[in-house]
C-alpha cells in the first residue's frame, strides 16, 4: 500500500462527496480517476494529500505523514505559484523589455538538478527548444510540459497530474505517454491522472476510478474500463446532451471587407523567432482553423491580431483596414472580439463570482474589475443557464474545477456576441459530454450572420463543421493546406 483513504470524510460539508471513502493505492498500480467537469476529481485527490482536513475516517501513508516531501500533484495554474511569476500581468508576456525580467525554464529547472539529470529530462521530452525561453513565453503545450518535468525531476514516490494531455500537439502526448510508460516499468512513482475523456487514459494506466456527482463508482482494470461504451456513456450523461439553437439577439454590422492581414511578418524575442515572415488575410464571414505543433507561434499571431503585442506597431499588421498604430486604441480592437485562451484563467486571481468573470466579457477587461450593470448580469445568468452551468454562478471563480473555469471564459467570449470570435483551445479540460455541446453552440453561433472566426486546435475532430479553411505552423511559418 502507498496511500489511501478508509471512511475519509471531510471536515467542511461543502467540500464533502456524497458518501465516506475508500480508496486504496498499492504497489505497481498507476490510476486514471475520470469524471465530468465539477465531479470531485480534484477534491478526491487533496483529501488524499491531505490538503482537506478530516471529520471522520483516516488516511494511511507508506512514506510517512508529511505527505508533501514524497508526493506532488501538478495542475496548469500552478506556473503561477512560482516565484518572479506570480504577479505578471496577461500581456506582459508580449512585452519584450518586461518578459526579461521572467525566470528561463533553465534557470528554474536546473534549481532542481543537476546538468546530467537536467539534459537526460530534455532529451526525453525535447525540451532543447524552450530551455532558454522566459516561462511566461512559453505555449500552453509547452508550459505543461515544463510542469510535468518540473514535477518528475524531484521523484517523487506519487505524481499526481491534472489533465496532463490537454493542450499538448499529437508528438508530445506521444512522448508524454512513452515517458509514463517507462515510469511504470521502473516501479519507482506511482501515477494518479485527473482526467475527463476516455481518450486521455494512457497505456501505463493500470486501474480506473470513475466519480460521477461527487460519487466514487466501483474501479476496474483500464481495458474493462474501455471497453464497456455503455459505461462510459452514462458516465458522462451523452444520452441527455441534446442539439441546442444559439439565437443571436446582436446584429453584425462589420462594414470592411478585409478584417485582418499580415503582411511578412516576423516576432522575436532576443535570439527566439516565434514567428518567421508571415503572410495572411483574413475577411468577413470567414472561419478559419490555425494548426501548428507546440511553440510554433500560433498563440503569438493572435496576439498581434487581439492587440496584445507591441511588435505588431513596427511590422505590417493590418486590422479592420488600418495599420496598426493609426490611431486606434487596444480598445477600439477588443470591442470587436471575443476571445478566449488557455492562459487567460491564469489571470483571474481575484475572487469573482462566476457570473461577474463572464460580464468582464462586456468590459474586456482581466485583473482590471468593473462592477456590471443589472442588465449585463442578468445577460450573463442568461448564457450560463443555455451551457447548463446556471449553479456555478455564485461560486467563486478561483474554486471551480479547470473545466468549468474553461466553460465560464467561454461564455465570457460569447457574452457580448461579438462579430469576430477568436477562441484558442476552447475545449481543453473540457469533459466528453460538454466537448460535444460547447461545439455544437460555437458552431451555430458562428452560422448566424456574417460572423467570422479563428479557431486554434490539435484535434481537426473537434471543428465546428462550418470551419472552411486551415492555416498550419509549422516550426514558425505558416502555410496553406
Amino acid at each position: 500500500m502507498i496511500a489511501a483513504l478508509y471512511g475519509a470524510v471531510p471536515r467542511m460539508e461543502e467540500l464533502a462527496l456524497d458518501e465516506p471513502v475508500d480508496w486504496q493505492i498499492n504497489e505497481g498500480q498507476h490510476w486514471a480517476v475520470i469524471g465530468q467537469n465539477g465531479a470531485g476529481k480534484s477534491l478526491l485527490c487533496n483529501l488524499l494529500l491531505g490538503r482537506v482536513l478530516l471529520k471522520s475516517g483516516k488516511r494511511e501513508l507508506k512514506y510517512g505523514d508529511k505527505i508533501s516531501e514524497w508526493a506532488k500533484m501538478i495542475a496548469f495554474n500552478d506556473l503561477y505559484s512560482l516565484p518572479d511569476v506570480r504577479n505578471s500581468y496577461y500581456q506582459q508576456r508580449w512585452n519584450a523589455t518586461e518578459i526579461e525580467t521572467i525566470p528561463t525554464v533553465r534557470t528554474l529547472l536546473g534549481e532542481l538538478a543537476d546538468k546530467q539529470e537536467l539534459l537526460r529530462m530534455s532529451e526525453n521530452f525535447h525540451l532543447q527548444p524552450m530551455l532558454d525561453k522566459p516561462v511566461l513565453a512559453l505555449s500552453c503545450g509547452e508550459m505543461r510540459k515544463f510542469l510535468i518535468v518540473k514535477a518528475m525531476q524531484s521523484a517523487p514516490k506519487l505524481l499526481i497530474l491534472d489533465n496532463p494531455f490537454v493542450g499538448l500537439d499529437a508528438a508530445s502526448r506521444k512522448e508524454l505517454s512513452g515517458i509514463f510508460s517507462v515510469v511504470a516499468e521502473q516501479g519507482k512513482m506511482h501515477l494518479i491522472l485527473l482526467v475527463s475523456d476516455p481518450s486521455d487514459i494512457p497505456s501505463a494506466v493500470t486501474n480506473v476510478l470513475p466519480v460521477k456527482n461527487k460519487r466514487l463508482l466501483p474501479s476496474c482494470p483500464r481495458m474493462e474500463f474501455l471497453r464497456n461504451r455503455r459505461f462510459i456513456d452514462d458516465l458522462f450523461d451523452i444520452s441527455s446532451l441534446k442539439q441546442k439553437q444559439y439565437r443571436s439577439s446582436v446584429p453584425v454590422e462589420t462594414l470592411e471587407e478585409e478584417l485582418f492581414r499580415l503582411d511578412k511578418v516576423s516576432v522575436c524575442y532576443g535570439r527566439h523567432t516565434l514567428l518567421n515572415r508571415i503572410s495572411w488575410q483574413v475577411n468577413k464571414g470567414e472561419h478559419w482553423a490555425l494548426v501548428g505543433p507546440n511553440g510554433s507561434g500560433k498563440s503569438t499571431l493572435l496576439s498581434l491580431l487581439c492587440g496584445d503585442n507591441p511588435q505588431a506597431y513596427a511590422q505590417q499588421v493590418f486590422l479592420f483596414g488600418k495599420k496598426r498604430g493609426s490611431g486606434e486604441s487596444i480598445w477600439d480592437i477588443k470591442k470587436r472580439i471575443g476571445y478566449l485562451s488557455p492562459e487567460m484563467q491564469l489571470y483571474f486571481s481575484t475572487p469573482l463570482p462566476a457570473v461577474d468573470v463572464v460580464a468582464s466579457g462586456f468590459f474586456d477587461t482581466m485583473g482590471l474589475f468593473r462592477k456590471p450593470k443589472e442588465e449585463q448580469r442578468h445577460t450573463a445568468l442568461r448564457l450560463m443557464d443555455y451551457f447548463g452551468i446556471q449553479e456555478l454562478s455564485e461560486r467563486l471563480f478561483t474554486k471551480l474545477s479547470s473545466g468549468e473555469q474553461r466553460l465560464v471564459l467561454l461564455c465570457r467570449a460569447l457574452v457580448k456576441e461579438p462579430e469576430i470570435l477568436i477562441l484558442d483551445e476552447p475545449l481543453q479540460g473540457l469533459d466528453k459530454r460538454m466537448k460535444e455541446m460547447a461545439r455544437n453552440i460555437i458552431g451555430n453561433f458562428i452560422e448566424q450572420g456574417k460572423r467570422t472566426m479563428l479557431y486554434v486546435s490539435h484535434n481537426l475532430e473537434e471543428l465546428p463543421p462550418s470551419v472552411h479553411r486551415i492555416y498550419s505552423l509549422p516550426g514558425g511559418n505558416i502555410s496553406m493546406r
